[in-house]
């Protein structure tokens, strides 16, 4: 990753981009904090999760507790959690003795629940407040329907104050990124990118907003240079970028980020969206006369951001491999 030197504006780049995720990110350990020290004595404590829920899937982001770890991700359809965003009550004493848990896979594993829903200003879910115990719970948990109404409407008011804050540090922190520009494309140039990389980083381990970054690699491009000169490689070069940016949406990423690789952050991109999207960058390019091996990765988590890129670059090397191997015969 780059590092912004004294007089640098990338040295101050962070205040940016985290202004509004670590407002999200402390308020939200602060409160599995707080629920955590306040049951410790039930059923040896419960653990307190606040998760994402996006593209069918629940991302544990910040937890209290060893019963859940942060970046553990469950389908949403197989989460507990979905039945009690549905309208289920607030607390189970036991899931396998209540007959709205008891045929779900996951009731032995926890046998107390309780939490709610924490809602976009949109009125959408954007995520879960919920603890679990490997035991059922009896007698007073120190906390009510009320505690749970109260943090979950305080968290979605840090969100959307959160979220507001982003927004509107976001032409400041594009310019920043556009400002790193390729002198031969005019893309954003490898700096700008390691920029965006840590910034898409940050709103994945606090809000889980779901990043997938497709690599493109020019196919046969040093045969291009030898056979019709640099000057024909470089209107190659600037070609494929014309047509990436073109394929993109207004708060995605395009960089060069070497010779004749180039690099797309998609931001909130799920895997499946991702497939499709990579796909149309594919023919995008092919349809243009542009030859190119592609290759994506998506991250759910924090764990998988940090070899998000290297997944990807393996991906499009895995794609030349095959389309080599299918010229070749």
């Amino acid at each position: 990753m780059t590092t912004g030197q004294a007089g640098d504006p990338l040295a101050s780049a962070g205040t940016f981009s985290r202004a509004g995720t670590d407002l999200f990110r402390r308020a939200s350990e602060r409160v599995v904090a707080e629920l955590g020290r306040r049951t410790r004595g039930i059923t040896q404590g419960m653990t307190w999760s606040v998760s994402r829920v996006e593209s069918g899937h629940q991302v544990h982001l910040h937890v209290n507790g060893g019963l859940i770890t942060a970046g553990e991700t469950v389908p949403w359809g197989d989460s507990l959690c979905r039945r009690l965003a549905e309208g289920g009550a607030a607390f189970v004493a036991d899931t396998l003795a209540d007959p709205a848990y008891a045929d779900h896979p996951a009731a032995g594993r926890f046998r107390g629940l309780a939490g709610k829903a924490i809602h976009g200003d949109d009125g959408s879910t954007f995520g879960m407040l919920c603890g679990v115990t490997a035991s059922p719970f009896t007698g007073d948990l120190g906390i009510d329907d009320k505690d749970l109404e109260l943090l979950t409407g305080l968290l979605a008011d840090v969100l959307d104050g959160a979220r507001l804050s982003d927004s509107a540090h976001a032409a400041e922190r594009s310019a920043l990124v556009l400002a790193q520009t390729d002198h031969l494309t005019g893309l954003v140039n490898r700096r700008g990118w390691d920029l965006a990389i840590e910034q898409a980083r940050e709103s994945l381990e606090s809000y889980g907003d779901h990043m997938s970054v497709v690599i493109v690699d020019l196919d046969e491009f040093k045969a291009v240079n030898d056979r019709e000169g640099h000057q024909a490689g470089d209107e190659q070069l600037r070609l494929a970028g014309r047509i990436l940016t073109g394929l993109v949406r207004r708060d995605d990423v395009v960089a060069r980020i070497g010779g004749d690789e180039f690099g797309l952050l998609l931001v909130s991109c799920s895997e499946t969206e991702a497939d499709h999207r990579e796909a149309d960058i594919f023919d995008g390019l092919n349809a243009r006369g542009v030859a190119a091996s592609t290759g994506h990765a998506t991250a759910t988590t924090a764990a998988e951001f940090e070899t998000l890129v290297v997944m990807a670059d393996q991906a499009m090397y895995r794609a030349k491999t095959a389309r080599r191997g299918a010229v070749a015969h």
